[in-house]
């Protein structure tokens, strides 16, 4: 063989090792920078990552023992192995896969992400899980063996993960599929959303993030849903006023409280609330929409519990609670015409909402007995002092009142609630503005979650492609 044969042999050896090599690194590096949501089957309706090597995380545990409790009481009671959780191999992070199952149930598969290699966790005993080990940093845990067969013959492929997990900022990440969250969702906005237009974009995920930013738990979590208000809400002139023991919404349209009066009316009595508007019209002269217009829009809503709420769903259950409705009333000459409109619209609203059986004498002479609105059986109390204007009026289930602080109009169904408004207003009028839409005060409620903080806030945003919610759950008062 010539020189130049067993040159070219040797060239052609040394490209193919090369080539080899390189494409022996490429594998290695794919694995090692896969995501671990790179694993997630389409098929998974949710899914969660936890980021134990956050430092914020971990600075956040360190000075919060009820905080990491509750992190691990969540994974372990979501069938992670104990001896796994507690063992000698560091997790830096960690996914919860959940998967469709048989008969509507729900499996649970769980993506361990080591800091060294993770085959070291073959070496730990486990008994009723099935483990398999994905590639030199990344192993999947679960107790189903219908998902370990389909998170072990799932391929995935760089890149291919639904979501961006690539920021350090955030400690944990999640989506929803829409099969899970849109029945629910459609149960809340029929509550709360009956007057506006709404469209659940059902083939998108619902996609949340969670930091830890200034000792504080932050999160956004944006709805696939399409909403058009009513009206385009301008940002309220109102301040806040704090409250212990209270949920405040500071932008709500009007005509939502409008909406509650005549379902309520309508579902009571039967009574078509367009007949309710046309009598009080005819009777008493009173226009309801230019009543209306006496309140700036958008309003603002304190809600008080008549006891502790065990669930979320109680949040959205209106006879819960006591409440309030805050508005700038605007200055006008009319205003004592308004008033008496306002008191004749509440009378008549009570009247038509709670009839009496009165005795009626036929043409023939005989008597009979008939439900008839009668007014006069609601009468409002002045319960003014030195200060405030404050009137209330009585009914079998409770209550009714407004007062006057300054340019406020406050009503609602307490006057011991509207006192506690006016006194908690004198006291802290000037520094209560706050950028968030929502103080929610975490004691009204049983949750393990919201009980990590004492005071959660709420802002939103409306885009062309759903609705953002950003949260901020925290120590503080204000």
């Amino acid at each position: 063989m010539n020189k130049g044969k067993i040159l070219f042999l040797l060239i052609t050896i040394v490209a193919m090792i090369f080539l080899l090599a390189v494409v022996f690194w490429y594998k290695e590096y794919e694995k090692k920078s896969r995501n671990l949501s790179d694993y997630v089957p389409d098929s998974a309706l949710a899914y969660t990552e936890i980021n134990l090597a956050n430092n914020g995380l971990n600075d956040y545990l360190d000075k919060n023992k009820k905080a990491k409790d509750y992190l691990e009481r969540f994974i372990l009671e979501n069938e992670l192995a104990v001896n796994i959780w507690r063992g000698d191999v560091e997790i830096d992070k960690m996914g919860l896969v959940i998967l469709p199952g048989k008969d509507g149930q729900l499996e649970k598969v769980w993506l361990i992400h080591g800091r060294d290699n993770v085959r070291q966790l073959e070496a730990t005993e486990l008994v009723d899980y099935f483990y398999a080990v994905l590639d030199n940093q990344t192993a999947a845990l679960t107790k189903s063996r219908k998902a370990f067969q389909e998170i072990n013959s799932f391929k995935p492929f760089k890149g291919m993960g639904r979501l961006n997990f690539q920021k350090d900022n955030f400690l944990i990440n999640g989506f929803i599929k829409s099969d899970l969250w849109a029945s629910k969702w459609q149960e809340i906005a029929d509550l709360i959303l009956a007057n506006k237009q709404f469209e659940l974009k059902r083939n998108e995920d619902v996609i949340w993030q969670m930091a830890v930013v200034a000792g504080g738990i932050e999160f956004s979590v944006k709805l696939p849903i399409k909403l058009e208000l009513k009206n385009n809400l301008s940002q309220p002139d109102n301040q806040m006023v704090f409250l212990d023991n209270t949920l405040e919404i500071q932008q709500i349209e009007l005509s939502i409280i409008i909406d509650i009066l005549k379902e309520s009316l309508g579902n009571e009595t039967n009574i078509d609330w367009n007949l309710f508007e046309q009598y009080v019209n005819e009777k008493y002269n009173i226009n309801l929409n230019e009543l209306y217009t006496f309140f700036k829009q958008p309003v603002s809503v304190i809600l008080k519990p008549k006891r502790l709420l065990l669930s979320i769903n109680e949040l959205f259950i209106f006879e819960n609670y006591d409440w309030v409705i805050i508005s700038q009333g605007k200055q006008e000459e009319k205003l004592n015409m308004v008033i008496n409109n306002f008191e004749s619209l509440i009378q008549n609203y009570l009247a038509f909402k709670y009839p009496q059986m009165k005795t009626k004498v036929l043409p023939d002479g005989s008597a009979g007995m008939e439900l008839v609105a009668d007014v006069e059986k609601f009468n409002w109390q002045d319960k003014s002092d030195d200060n405030f204007l404050k009137k209330s009026i009585s009914y079998q289930d409770g209550e009714l009142a407004y007062a006057f602080m300054k340019d406020r109009f406050i009503f609602g169904n307490s006057l011991g609630l509207i006192e506690l408004v006016i006194k908690a207003g004198q006291k802290k009028e000037e520094s209560n503005t706050n950028p968030y839409e929502v103080r929610f005060d975490t004691a009204i409620i049983d949750n393990d979650f919201l009980n990590l903080g004492k005071i959660l806030w709420l802002d939103s945003e409306i885009k062309s492609d759903g609705v953002v919610i950003r949260g901020r759950l925290e120590n503080g008062s204000n």
